[in-house]
């Protein structure tokens, strides 16, 4: 009997551990995506009351294969969390394939607002159901938001229309001059009671980007609270804020909700009013050293070349290298105009030298943002310049008296002859070593 007791045991033992490894092995999960399959962004649809709208839902697959896709929009008769005419009895979509891990497939669904929806940002809920890696059954509910821009306005009473307090945002402030990715930053709102006559209280402030870039930093609010504003008051809030070191370099509209209590009735309202941030990359340019190819000699050209890469996530436009040192010129200032992301120029300067001995330059690399914000990067170049060579010219005698009297023109053309050709030995000796190089 004790021998059977402890085999059974053993079994429940062994099973409950195989269920907690298999309860561990991630099953595969859907999400929603800020991007579609091709990779552009999915914007917050928006419209005015009373027209056509069309909800674009980008699912993500992640962890393992899903399969057996489906999704219906969670209907109610309340207009605020559902604000759009029921015109179908079954709203449910479906896909019958099976997604991979990092896949994206898309949904969409064609609404019309209801005429009574008011202004503001409307969230509505999706349920989604599928099949994970192992044909387990699993359900989620997914939040979209739907933006109106022009919604259905209550008539006010007249006794108090003149009196009701209006939030507004008077201004916003970031605590740095430019917004990297992968960095964070502090939003400062200044938010106006613009009433004249009139308080308000129990001020909700909520702050949203829909593409879920700008985030607020790990373990900060996108709400604030305000107890109360005076008439004619104002007050700053601030939010901790963050984006992912890989977001895409663009304007981000923020949504700012706020909702509050007016007037002595402790009115309802709420109003909306959107916030634009620029989101820049880091700029990650490198130059690497210059490199001589030819011998130097005052008054000829000497080939120099170098290479300028873009390590950064974002394009630099109009690049232009310069070059400045005593006796040092460049024939003309190369222009490379825009460097992509991951990109290389390979600029060959033609440098004019006028001084002879040890030379000391600075090369200068020039290059903007998408603002037009240029930035600048030197370094140093150093060229030993020779000494002109000089042509000796052996003088024939003269010792007949009547050869022709023009002899020191002759001289003079042989002279301009043989510097023309040393200087076209020299450009082709150069040309004929960049073409060895880039091969």
């Amino acid at each position: 009997m004790k021998k059977i007791t402890a085999v059974l045991l053993t079994l429940i033992l062994a099973f409950s551990l195989a269920q907690a490894a298999f309860a561990s092995v991630d099953n595969g999960t859907l999400s929603i995506s800020a991007t579609d399959s091709s990779g552009a962004q999915v914007n917050v649809p928006k419209a005015n009351a009373g027209e056509r709208v069309t909800v674009r839902i980008p699912l993500l697959c992640s962890g393992n294969t899903v399969s057996d896709i489906s999704i219906t929009p969670v209907i109610s008769t309340s207009v605020e969390e559902f604000p759009f005419e029921v015109e179908k009895l079954n709203y449910t979509q479906t896909l019958n394939k099976t997604l991979s891990v990092g896949e994206i497939t898309e949904f969409a669904f064609d609404f019309k607002l209801r005429e009574e929806v008011t202004s503001g940002v409307k969230s509505v809920k999706f349920s989604v159901s599928y099949k994970d890696a192992l044909s387990q059954k699993r359900g989620d509910e997914l939040t979209l938001y739907v933006n109106v821009e022009k919604g259905f306005s209550l008539p006010e009473p007249t006794s108090i229309a003149q009196t009701t307090p209006v939030l507004m945002l008077e201004g916003y402030s970031t605590d740095v001059e430019k917004i990297y990715a992968g960095s964070k930053f502090t939003l400062t709102l200044t938010v106006k009671n613009t009433s004249s006559e009139e308080s308000v209280k129990n001020i909700q402030v909520k702050l949203q980007d829909a593409t879920g870039t700008v985030m607020p930093s790990n373990g900060k609010s996108s709400s604030a609270y305000i107890e109360s504003l005076a008439r004619g008051a104002s007050k700053r809030v601030s939010f901790t804020l963050e984006t992912p070191p890989d977001a895409d370099e663009a304007k981000y509209a923020l949504v700012l909700s706020m909702n509050y209590q007016a007037g002595k009735s402790l009115l309802s309202c709420s109003t909306s009013e959107n916030i634009t941030l620029s989101i820049l990359q880091e700029q990650r340019i490198k130059i690497e050293e210059p490199t001589l190819y030819d011998e130097a000699r005052v008054g000829t050209v000497a080939g120099v070349s170098l290479a300028i890469y873009n390590m950064g996530k974002s394009p630099v436009y109009n690049c232009m290298v310069t070059l400045d040192g005593e006796g040092l010129s460049l024939v003309e200032n190369y222009f490379g105009g825009t460097l992509v992301s991951g990109g290389t120029l390979r600029p060959d300067l033609e440098v004019l030298t006028s001084k002879a001995g040890l030379i000391n330059g600075t090369i200068t690399v020039t290059y903007e943002d998408a603002y037009g914000v240029q930035s600048v990067q030197s370094i140093p170049l150093e060229i030993r310049v020779e000494e002109e060579k000089e042509v000796v010219i052996t003088p024939i005698p003269d010792n007949d008296e009547g050869n022709d009297t023009s002899f020191p023109w002759v001289g003079f053309t042989v002279i301009a002859i043989i510097v023309t050709v040393i200087i076209i030995a020299l450009v082709i000796r150069k040309k004929q070593k960049r073409n060895k190089e880039e091969f």
